[in-house]
């Protein structure tokens, strides 16, 4: 008989799974983990599994969107802090382009050549709630920026994708050329935290 859990269980075993599947997809990769293991850690069966998430892409995915909400969490920190605006962007950014390099899941599978394999296996759904998470998100940003007359009229998906853009540029240094990439990226934040603001100009 499958056994019935409770909603705090459910909750407490989907935070389970995301704590072994990074901690497993850091030590071995995402291709060498498997969801038995994952389920058997846990302690519950591999079909049950897939009553949480429906492939170890899906996992990852919400590993991501985990990653992401720790990192929105710092930043309202920051707006908090009434710095100036450009000065406020640019620390979101550059706090963002540092832990996607160096501190997050998706630099770890770059590096084994398999962040592609999450994009490609993750539940379309689940990818797109994790972009409209960052929309709300980059949108009360806007929102409270505009309530200071700091902020452009610019639209909070395109903002989003541009910062998204920035991030995801961080995982291909080889492809910009570690050379110039520190000042290419330093150039790239302030350049986007000053078409953000209002009354800024490029660098």
């Amino acid at each position: 008989m499958p056994r019935i859990f409770s909603e705090q269980d459910r909750a407490a075993l989907r935070q389970a799974l995301i704590d072994e599947g990074r901690r497993r997809f850091l030590r071995d990769g995402l291709r060498k983990t498997r969801v038995e293991q994952l389920a058997r850690t846990v302690g519950i069966a591999k079909g049950t599994f897939y009553s949480f998430f429906g492939s170890k892409e899906d996992l990852c995915a919400a590993i991501f969107e985990q990653e992401e909400e720790q990192r929105r969490g710092e930043f309202e920190t920051i707006l908090a802090s009434d710095a100036d605006p450009i000065e406020t962007l640019r620390s979101f950014l550059a706090f963002s382009l540092e832990f996607i390099r160096h501190d997050s899941l998706a630099a770890a599978l770059r590096e084994r050549g398999e962040l592609a394999q999450v994009f490609r296996g993750a539940d379309r759904e689940r990818t797109s709630e994790h972009f409209d998470h960052d929309v709300l998100f980059v949108g009360r940003l806007l929102a409270e920026l505009r309530r200071n007359g700091a902020a452009r009229d610019v639209d909070a998906r395109i903002a989003t994708g541009v910062m998204r853009a920035v991030a995801v540029l961080g995982l291909h240094e080889d492809e910009v050329g570690s050379d110039v990439f520190p000042e290419v990226m330093e150039r790239l934040i302030a350049w986007v935290a000053t078409g953000i603001v209002a009354n800024g100009a490029p660098a």
